[in-house]
C-alpha cells in the first residue's frame, strides 16, 4: 500500500546508521523490514545484498548467486561512473545472470548501453528491470526512452503513459 511505501524509509535510514556504526545484524533486520514494506524500491535490496556477504547470510535468504550478483553490479556501477563501459558491460551481465531478479544490476546495464547509444541492448536491459519491479516509474521511463530511440515508437508511447501513471512528476516522460 502507500502508507507501506512511506513507511519503509525510516527503517532504510535506520540500517545505514547501523551500517556506519558496524552493526550489520541490526542493519539486515532494518534493511529486510525496508524490503518488505516497499519491495519495489532497490536500494535496501542492495544494502540488504551487502551486509548478507559481510554477515555471512546466517539468518537472511542470500544464496551465492545472489551474492556475486550483488558484488558485480556494484563493481558495474563503479565502472561506469569511471566510464570503463566495456568492464562494466561484463559485469553488470555477469550480475544479471547470475541473478536474473536483480533488477538494480538490469536497471544499470540499461544505463550503461544507453550511455553508449546501444538502444535496442538498453531496451532489453530496461524491460528485465521492469518485469521485476512494474511499478516503479524511473524504470518505465529509462525503457520508453530507450525505446522511442529505436523508433519503436507505439510501445515507448505506451511505457511513457504507464511511467507518467506510476509519478505524474516525471517530467522527462511529458516531453515525448
Amino acid at each position: 500500500t502507500n502508507l507501506n511505501k512511506r513507511l519503509f524509509k525510516p527503517h532504510w535510514y535506520q540500517g545505514r546508521i547501523y551500517s556506519r556504526q558496524d552493526k550489520p545484524q541490526e542493519a539486515a533486520k532494518a534493511w529486510s523490514e525496508a524490503c518488505r514494506l516497499n519491495p519495489g524500491f532497490g536500494k535496501p535490496f542492495v544494502d540488504l545484498g551487502l551486509i548478507c556477504l559481510l554477515v555471512g547470510c546466517a539468518n537472511l535468504t542470500c544464496d551465492k548467486n545472489v551474492k556475486e550478483s550483488i558484488v558485480r553490479a556494484n563493481q558495474g556501477v563503479n565502472l561506469a561512473k569511471a566510464k570503463a563501459y566495456g568492464a562494466a558491460e561484463k559485469e553488470l551481465e555477469t550480475a544479471v545472470t547470475l541473478d536474473p531478479r536483480n533488477h538494480f544490476a538490469a536497471f544499470n546495464l540499461g544505463q550503461v548501453y544507453s550511455d553508449q547509444s546501444k538502444w535496442d541492448k538498453a531496451a532489453d536491459a530496461f524491460a528485465k528491470a521492469v518485469k521485476e519491479i512494474p511499478n516503479e516509474a524511473m524504470y518505465r521511463y529509462r525503457l520508453a526512452r530507450a525505446l522511442y530511440e529505436s523508433d519503436k515508437l507505439d510501445t515507448a508511447q505506451t511505457e511513457f503513459e504507464e511511467a507518467i501513471k506510476l509519478n505524474n512528476r516525471l517530467f522527462k516522460a511529458h516531453w515525448y
